[in-house]
């Protein structure tokens, strides 16, 4: 996806000063930050609004963060020292 975005703003850029080129690849990359990052901030307040609704949802999610918890204590009582 990327290297198409790439090849479409070397195209459009043909024949353009160096500088507005540089200047208008910052633009749309900023434009297309502000969309993508815009959208996680929407759909994150939407679902973080839905699991706080669900008793059961949260009951699920203390579970798994027990369960994520309990892996590092586990990783962290097995872990050999290095000799210094």
């Amino acid at each position: 996806m990327l290297l198409l975005v790439g090849v479409f703003l070397a195209l459009l850029f043909l024949g353009m000063p160096v500088a507005f080129a540089i200047g208008l690849a910052g633009f749309v990359f900023m434009l297309a930050t502000l969309l993508v990052f815009g959208a996680i901030a929407v759909f994150s307040g939407t679902f973080g609004t839905l699991l706080l609704r669900s008793a059961r949802a949260q009951r699920w999610l203390n579970r798994a963060a027990g369960v994520v918890f309990l892996g590092l204590a586990v990783r962290l009582a097995t872990i050999s020292r290095a000799a210094t």
